[in-house]
């Protein structure tokens, strides 16, 4: 699953709003409008990206730790628990080196790692977790 979320407005009413664009497998689970839902009209901006996104009236966050999460279990790799440098608490997968790549493909996020000896990566989304 990869989602994305970032607010949009009108350049000609000035409305504001919260979208996003989601899709899991080749199946789209959410996607931006094409037109202001006030005005009607087809002048839309993307004004900010975020990755904590909250539905008014339903509290739900998407976090990148979610993101994370399921793109990791969808490229078949299994994220657990880690407590890393950098005060980095959250999901990591272990892969060895030559692995590094097929998880860097599996997701939009930016990652860092960390080095586990001669050849385990420990990787993480970057800017922290939890």
């Amino acid at each position: 699953m990869s989602y994305i979320q970032f607010r949009q407005s009108c350049s000609d009413c000035g409305e504001e709003w919260n979208a996003a664009f989601g899709i899991v497998g080749t199946t789209i689970i959410a996607q931006p409008p094409e037109k202001c839902p006030k005005c009607g009209l087809k002048n839309i901006n993307k004004i900010a990206d975020g990755w904590e996104w909250e539905k008014s009236g339903e509290g739900m966050k998407i976090t990148k730790q979610d993101v994370f999460r399921a793109d990791m279990r969808d490229a078949g790799f299994d994220p657990e628990n880690y407590v890393g440098k950098n005060f980095y608490r959250g999901l990591a997968v272990t892969v060895d080196r030559g692995k590094l790549q097929d998880v860097i493909r599996a997701t939009k996020l930016e990652l860092q790692w960390d080095s586990l000896g001669k050849n385990d990566l420990v990787i993480y989304p970057a800017g922290g977790g939890s």
